[in-house]
C-alpha cells in the first residue's frame, strides 16, 4: 500500500468513527462564506464533478470496499443533486466520466481539482467553520476548469456509506452494553468552489440513516434523501442574507474560550486517530 493510500485508509477510519459518534445528532449542516450567503460570491451556474464514494461493508473482523455499489451511489448522487439544485433555481451541468474520457486535458484538470478538494475536505471535516473564514481554496486549476466549462462555479462531492451486517450490528449492540448500536448510513458532503477565484465558498453535509439492504438495492432512494438533507440549508437562487464578514480573533484572544478548546480537542483526537488508526480492507 502506498503512503497516500495508507493515509486515505486511516482518514476513512476517522470519518467512520465520526459518523458513528455524531450521526444521530446531525442530519444536515451548512457552512457558507458571507459572500455566498449574500450572493456576491455565490456561483449560479455550476458544473458538478463526478462524485467520489467510499462504501464500506462493516463486518465483525474486517471491512469490504464495495466498488460497484460505490459507483451506483455516485451515479444516483449526481442525478439527485442536479435535480434538487435546479429546483432551487441554479443551472447545473453534469461533468460525466464519458465526457472526461474523450478529452484527456479536461480529465487531467478535473482530477487535479478533485484531488485538491480532497485535501481541503479533510480539513473541513475537522474544522468546518474554517469555510466561513475563507480558509480553503482549490487554486488556479479550479479557475481554469470553470472557465473551460463556461460556468462560474464547481460542485465537488464526497460520499461515505457504511453498511452494517447483521453480525456486526449484533456484536455492536452487545459491546455497547445497552447503548444505541451503530447503524448503517450514508453521508454526503458537497463543496462549492467559486470559479473566478478558486475559493471554497460553501460546504454542506447531509446524513441519512439506512441499512445495508437499502444501500445496495435502493441507492437512488438513499442518495436522494442524503442529497436533500445536505441541500436543506443551501439558499435558493434568489435568497440573499446580508451578513458581515466573520472576524477571526487572534489566537491569543481566543485561547481559553470554550469553542476554541473544543476545536483544539477535536483536532487532537483527529491526529491521534490518524496516527494510530488501523484498517483491514479487502476489495470486493
Amino acid at each position: 500500500m502506498t503512503a497516500r493510500a495508507l493515509r486515505r485508509s486511516r482518514f476513512m477510519l476517522l470519518v467512520l468513527l465520526i459518523g458513528f459518534a455524531s450521526a444521530a445528532a446531525v442530519y444536515a449542516r451548512g457552512w457558507m462564506t458571507p459572500g455566498f450567503r449574500n450572493k456576491q460570491a455565490r456561483p449560479l451556474r455550476l458544473a458538478l464533478l463526478p462524485p467520489h464514494a467510499d462504501f464500506i461493508k462493516s463486518k465483525i473482523v474486517m471491512t469490504d470496499q464495495m466498488l460497484s455499489e460505490s459507483a451506483a451511489l455516485e451515479r444516483e448522487a449526481s442525478l439527485a443533486l442536479k435535480s434538487q439544485l435546479e429546483e432551487k433555481g441554479y443551472a447545473v451541468r453534469l461533468l460525466a466520466e464519458a465526457e472526461l474520457a474523450k478529452n484527456p486535458a479536461l480529465r487531467q484538470l478535473a482530477v487535479k481539482v478533485n484531488d485538491r478538494f480532497g485535501e481541503e475536505w479533510s480539513k473541513m471535516v475537522r474544522y468546518p467553520r474554517g469555510v466561513k473564514q475563507k480558509r480553503h481554496t482549490c487554486g488556479e486549476d479550479a479557475v481554469r476548469l470553470a472557465s473551460l466549462l463556461k460556468v462560474d462555479g464547481l460542485a465537488v462531492v464526497r460520499i461515505i456509506a457504511v453498511g452494517q451486517t447483521k453480525g456486526r450490528a449484533t456484536f455492536s449492540a452487545i459491546m455497547n452494553l445497552g447503548s444505541p448500536s451503530q447503524t448503517s448510513y450514508a453521508r454526503l458532503d458537497l463543496g462549492v468552489i467559486n470559479g473566478r477565484q478558486g475559493q471554497v465558498e460553501a460546504f454542506f453535509s447531509g446524513y441519512e440513516p439506512s441499512s445495508l439492504s437499502q444501500l445496495t438495492k435502493k441507492p437512488s432512494k438513499v442518495m436522494g434523501q442524503a442529497s436533500e438533507n445536505a441541500l436543506h440549508r443551501y439558499p435558493g437562487v434568489n435568497d440573499v442574507d446580508d451578513v458581515v464578514d466573520d472576524e477571526v480573533a487572534p489566537a491569543a484572544q481566543r485561547k481559553g474560550s470554550r469553542g476554541d478548546a473544543e476545536d483544539e480537542a477535536a483536532i487532537q483526537d483527529f491526529e491521534a486517530l490518524l496516527g494510530s488508526g488501523k484498517s483491514s480492507t479487502t476489495k470486493k
